[in-house]
C-alpha cells in the first residue's frame, strides 16, 4: 500500500443533539493539540473511505457511509519525524457520528472530546483549521 505524501483526508464527525450542533476533535499523538482525525491518502482507497477509517481508528466513531460528503479542505504544514516540515492538503468529509466505540484502536493513544463549532474552534491550535472551521459559523 503506498502512501501518497502531502494529501490528507480528514473527517468532520458531528452529532445534533437538542438543537446544537456537535463536532469531535481529538488530541494529536505527539503534540496533543487538538485536530480533526485525518490521514495520509492511500493509493487503493477513496478520501471518503479514509476519512470514515481515519474516525474510527483514531476516535471510535461508527459513520452512515452513504451520508458521507466532502464540505472543503484546508492547508497545513506537517512537522515530520526528522524535523523537518511538509506543506499538507487536506480534504475535510463531513459525516454524522451513527455511535462512538468504547474501545478503538487509538483509545490510549488520544483524546476525544464532542464540543460546539465555538469551542473547537479556541480548541484548535492549527491556524488554517481555524479558519476553516470559522467559515462553518
Amino acid at each position: 500500500m503506498g502512501v501518497v505524501k502531502k494529501k490528507q483526508a480528514a473527517a468532520f464527525c458531528y452529532k445534533n443533539k437538542n438543537g446544537k450542533r456537535y463536532i469531535l476533535i481529538i488530541t494529536s499523538r505527539q503534540t496533543r493539540q487538538w485536530i480533526l482525525p485525518k490521514g495520509w491518502l492511500e493509493k487503493d482507497m477513496s478520501e471518503k473511505t479514509l476519512a470514515a477509517l481515519e474516525a474510527s481508528e483514531e476516535a471510535g466513531v461508527v459513520t452512515y457511509p452513504d451520508k458521507i460528503k466532502k464540505m472543503g479542505s484546508y492547508r497545513y504544514k506537517k512537522r515530520l519525524s526528522d524535523s523537518t516540515s511538509v506543506p499538507v492538503n487536506v480534504n475535510v468529509y463531513s459525516m454524522p457520528i451513527h455511535r462512538m466505540k468504547r474501545n478503538f484502536k487509538e483509545k490510549c493513544q488520544r483524546k476525544r472530546k464532542l464540543v460546539t463549532l465555538k469551542q473547537a474552534i479556541k480548541l484548535v491550535s492549527e491556524k488554517n483549521l481555524e479558519k476553516f472551521l470559522r467559515k462553518l459559523t
